[in-house]
């Protein structure tokens, strides 16, 4: 999708919902400054808007009072399904103001946080709401200094979440003791099918790959049945009358 610059016309168009007629799935400012009274535009635009299903505001030098004003509108993104916030300096807060905002968004599917400097504290925030969140699938925590506490966070979050089914923790200084969390964890989730935990000093992939297969297999089992029910002829007694 080309990067668009974000001006009074497209503003217009996102508010008036033609934004999206001609195909467009995603909004994507990435890399473009965004000031505080330039997020409270477009939270304000997107406020009428029920076609963007992607909003990508990666590296827009995004901070938590910008993120503030965005999330006065996330709770009733309908339409939203990919949220990409890579990059940005949104710091510790972070975690409780989007935790907040997805307490009532069930539409939102993918969470990028790389790089958002949310630390342990912030990890920990975020996790706590999620873990009753019924729509995010997708979470990327890489890049923000989780450790083996905010790791812990995490590994809860896959063990009582039953939605979430791919979370990347790269480059988070996660030790092995932290590891050894994350598979206990894995080993408990109902729904986790890939864990990314490259970048991490001494931290082994393999010691999640079993669960994770585990999962895998009774996916495509549960998938499997769901198909094999679907297809099975109706029995001439449950018919409808014609």
């Amino acid at each position: 999708t080309t990067c668009l610059l974000m001006d009074a016309v497209l503003l217009d168009r996102v508010a008036s919902n033609q934004f999206g007629q001609h195909g467009e799935e995603a909004l994507v400012l990435a890399g473009q400054p965004l000031a505080t009274d330039d997020c409270r535009a477009l939270a304000k635009a997107l406020s009428t808007n029920h076609t963007v299903q992607a909003l990508n505001l990666s590296y827009t030098g995004l901070t938590r009072e910008g993120l503030e004003a965005l999330c006065d509108w996330l709770p009733a993104a309908n339409a939203l399904e990919t949220l990409n916030l890579a990059g940005n300096p949104l710091g510790i807060e972070a975690g409780r103001t989007l935790g907040l905002a997805l307490e009532s968004n069930t539409s939102l599917r993918t969470l990028d946080l790389t790089n958002c400097g949310l630390q342990v504290r912030g990890a920990k925030l975020l996790c706590e709401y999620l873990e009753t969140n019924t729509g995010v699938r997708r979470l990327d925590l890489s890049g923000n200094r989780l450790q083996r506490h905010g790791t812990a966070a995490v590994a809860n979050l896959v063990r009582v979440n039953r939605q979430l089914q791919h979370l990347a923790v790269a480059s988070n200084e996660i030790d092995e003791a932290a590891v050894q969390t994350l598979r206990e964890a894995v080993d408990a989730s109902p729904s986790l099918l890939s864990l990314d935990l490259q970048g991490n000093p001494l931290a082994d992939p393999g010691m999640c790959r079993d669960a994770l297969a585990r999962n895998q297999h009774r996916l495509q089992a549960l998938t499997a049945k769901a198909v094999a029910n679907y297809n099975r002829p109706v029995h001439e007694g449950c018919k409808a009358r014609s």
